[in-house]
């Protein structure tokens, strides 16, 4: 499978938290118990370092419809590769994924 690229700045430890499914799944129940605000923060990072292996790790998780921070997030994941050609790699990994 060919390797995403992330910035320069990230280092793969990063990429190895916010792409495990079980952690993510966590963090949005937390979300939904009064949390809202901190895990949104909490998400902030990975949002901007390394959208992509956030959404494949979100497409990965178990999650019960009506999360509302499942959907802020996809609603700002989602445009940026739906927009940009470049974005060939991860869509096919997500088609592949579902």
């Amino acid at each position: 499978m060919q390797e995403i690229p992330v910035g320069p700045d990230v280092i793969p430890a990063f990429v190895d938290i916010w792409g495990v499914p079980e952690i993510l799944e966590v963090l949005f129940k937390l979300s939904d118990k009064g949390l809202y605000q901190e895990v949104r923060n909490l998400m902030e990072e990975p949002l901007q370092k390394a959208p992509e292996y956030l959404l494949l790790a979100i497409s990965k998780c178990n999650i019960d419809g009506g999360n509302l921070l499942l959907d802020d997030i996809l609603s700002n994941l989602l445009p940026i590769f739906l927009t940009n050609q470049q974005s060939n790699t991860v869509l096919k990994k997500l088609w592949e994924f579902n």
